[in-house]
């Protein structure tokens, strides 16, 4: 029953002893390293220690380093749906196979879904379906924009106006990400500076894809496919690397749905933009553990025993201590 309150625990292969130390005024602190605890879709192994008495009753447990999840997801894809996007049933599974993976809830992520040509429709609002299946089952038949002209940067701002809004269930303390999906040039590319500004300002982190398979069925020159790259990187946040990708055509976007998982479930646990610093974070955390005699303070404070863990946390080296102290 060794447990910390208010966090979603992982005890799989939990086991208690690798580090054991008696307490000079009976009992031990006995401690495991693989309890751990979930923030979103992420696992943090933090090692959990238990002080124990002498009749073997567990007094109180101690699991350093553990810290609250940044914020909850609120996730709004923009998507072009004009007539150059061809199979538009790839760009489903890419969907499909990228909620897959998705916790949908009111305290989870939450999706919403926006697809443009020359106007903008909103498919799906953030608040609108509350599990996995339902928004799932509405994915699947999603229908195509259609459309011969590409507005992207109108698509962006009505998403920042509108998919945002508390009205569609945007949530005060989720943090805002955007996807946006294209697969070519937009025709309103002089309003590209206001759009992000505006972006950057309302704090929303974007995600931008570039699908190259109308460029590669043209054999359009590298200098248009180098302009049409550049302005899909225009569009995404920095760091350019960890928030822009590209592939070939529509047909292998599906594998992409992992990796752009990957980087916007890390959000959750990040308190800024760099998807990679989840690592450093939440990194791995070993610890020791010794008994020790507690002097009088100047104050006259009562002789006792001190029981103290000391957390050397990978990466970040960081050196922590939680003591317990008996009077």
């Amino acid at each position: 029953n060794t447990t910390v309150p208010n966090v979603h625990e992982v005890k799989e292969n939990m086991t208690m002893g690798t580090t054991l130390v008696t307490n000079p005024n009976g009992g031990f602190l006995a401690c495991g390293p693989q309890y751990g605890y979930m923030c979103g879709q992420q696992q943090y192994i933090s090692g959990v220690c238990a002080n124990v008495s002498s009749s073997f009753q567990i007094l109180s447990s101690i699991a350093p380093g553990v810290q609250n999840c940044s914020s909850n997801l609120d996730i709004v894809f923009v998507l072009d749906g004009s007539n150059s996007i061809y199979p538009w049933s790839s760009i489903v599974n890419f969907l499909v196979r990228f909620l897959e993976r998705v916790k949908i809830g009111p305290t989870l992520s939450q999706v919403g879904i926006v697809s443009y040509g020359e106007d903008v429709t909103h498919h799906v609002n953030l608040s609108q379906f509350n599990n996995n299946s339902k928004l799932l089952n509405f994915v699947k038949g999603l229908p195509q924009h259609t459309g011969t002209k590409t507005h992207t940067f109108l698509a962006i701002d009505t998403a920042r106006r509108e998919a945002f809004m508390p009205e569609r269930g945007a949530r005060p303390d989720a943090k805002k990400v955007m996807v946006i999906l294209t697969d070519g040039e937009s025709h309103d590319f002089y309003k590209q500076k206001s759009v992000i500004e505006e972006c950057e300002n309302d704090d929303i982190e974007r995600f931008g894809i570039a699908v190259l398979g109308y460029y590669n069925r043209e054999n359009k020159s590298e200098g248009e496919v180098q302009k049409f790259i550049d302005e899909i990187k225009s569009i995404s946040s920095e760091p350019i690397q960890d928030h822009f990708f590209n592939v070939s055509d529509e047909l292998v976007l599906v594998n992409l749905a992992d990796t752009l998982g990957k980087k916007i479930f890390a959000l959750e646990a990040t308190s800024g933009n760099f998807t990679s610093s989840f690592e450093m974070e939440m990194s791995q955390a070993g610890f020791s553990a010794h008994a020790s005699k507690t002097e009088p303070s100047d104050r006259g404070r009562n002789r006792g025993t001190s029981l103290e863990h000391s957390l050397h946390v990978g990466r970040q080296g960081i050196t922590t201590c939680l003591e317990m102290c008996n009077s």
